[in-house]
């Protein structure tokens, strides 16, 4: 057995230096690439809609408009219908473009010193109860954390991200598609804008799935001559392909923020809790206050706005400064703290690009 464990820290150990060593070579090509990330984001936000737009849907409109030329039953159930349609995209499209700019252009939140200190007296708050019958203390279970490239004390949900080279508070990943960190300041622009994504890609895909086949069937179809044929073949694969990859991240966030985590804090979550069952002990997130409450507290529901408010874009003002979080709650015989501070005593798994 501990030949095992021996063998297994060796590994572990390897495996550790192996991606320090990659993201010292990713972390600058991933810094040089945002811009271009950004703007190759923003051309697909463009030109899916606009394919869909000035190419397949005039085809549509016409032949709506011959197959109600004859059929008066059916003329306004087509034109309610198209109608519909259009609603559905002025409403999408407005949202997701919105909701894309505030995430690339609102800061995530960075730790600074001074915010820092002034949050000192606050400090208990970070530490969870417990209730262990040894002689280890709360202050050693969660030892203050700090961040020695950045200089300063870390808050709970800080990390340091090796890409932008400061700490993010409440950090989820760092996405290149927005150049920057999601974290405290910019995660809801982030969801919204993976919820109108995922909304107007598969309607597009849906809506375009016709002229797809009907482009793909034949290389020249009199529907769709010279280049629009390329167009609509664009437009159904790139929203396809959109749709379903944008949309299986923006259902992770869902459960990610339906438990109260964040990517980052999953990761960690999961290793420590399997680390306290091998103690006998139960892990408790004391962030999360259930599915609906999360939900609630995320998106800021009754606190700054009511459920409608997802619907339309508008600008975000969250209630916390990020440094300080609610009271930490007690569950079973021991609670932990989200951020996942155990993890200097435990190895843990953490992704590319950030440092404990």
């Amino acid at each position: 057995m501990q030949l095992l464990d021996r063998l297994t820290a060796v590994v572990m150990a390897a495996l550790d230096r192996l991606m320090n060593r990659l993201g010292d070579i990713l972390d600058p090509v991933i810094r040089w690439c945002g811009p271009l990330m950004v703007a190759l984001a923003a051309a697909l936000i463009v030109t899916i809609p606009s394919g869909y737009t000035w190419v397949i849907a005039p085809n549509t409109v016409l032949k709506f408009s011959q197959t109600t030329h004859d059929n008066d039953d059916f003329f306004w159930s087509a034109w309610l219908g198209w109608l519909a349609h259009w609603l559905l995209l002025l409403w999408a499209m407005p949202n997701l473009v919105f909701n894309f700019a505030m995430s690339v252009g609102v800061s995530p939140g960075r730790v600074s010193a001074v915010a820092m200190s002034s949050s000192a007296s606050s400090a208990s708050s970070y530490i969870a109860q417990t209730d262990l019958n040894s002689s280890a203390t709360a202050a050693e279970l969660y030892p203050p954390r700090s961040c020695q490239p950045c200089i300063v004390s870390k808050p709970p949900r800080a990390f340091h991200c090796t890409i932008c080279r400061s700490c993010i508070l409440k950090m989820d990943h760092h996405c290149p598609w927005i150049n920057q960190c999601v974290g405290h300041h910019n995660h809801v622009y982030f969801v919204l804008f993976l919820a109108y994504v995922t909304i107007a890609c598969s309607y597009i895909c849906a809506a375009s799935s016709g002229p797809f086949m009907v482009c793909f069937d034949s290389p020249n179809p009199p529907e769709y001559p010279d280049n629009a044929r390329g167009i609509v073949l664009y437009t159904f694969s790139a929203s396809f392909a959109v749709a379903v990859a944008v949309g299986a991240l923006f259902v992770w966030q869902l459960y990610l923020v339906s438990t109260a985590q964040t990517t980052i804090e999953y990761h960690r979550n999961n290793d420590l809790r399997a680390e306290l069952k091998r103690m006998g002990k139960r892990f408790v997130n004391p962030l999360s206050r259930g599915p609906v409450q999360n939900f609630r507290d995320f998106f800021l529901i009754d606190v700054k706005q009511p459920w409608s408010a997802l619907l339309y874009p508008h600008t975000i003002r969250m209630p916390t400064d990020g440094y300080t979080w609610a009271q930490l709650q007690k569950a079973g015989s021991f609670a932990v703290d989200a951020n996942g501070a155990y993890c200097d005593n435990v190895r843990v798994g953490i992704p590319a690009g950030v440092e404990c």
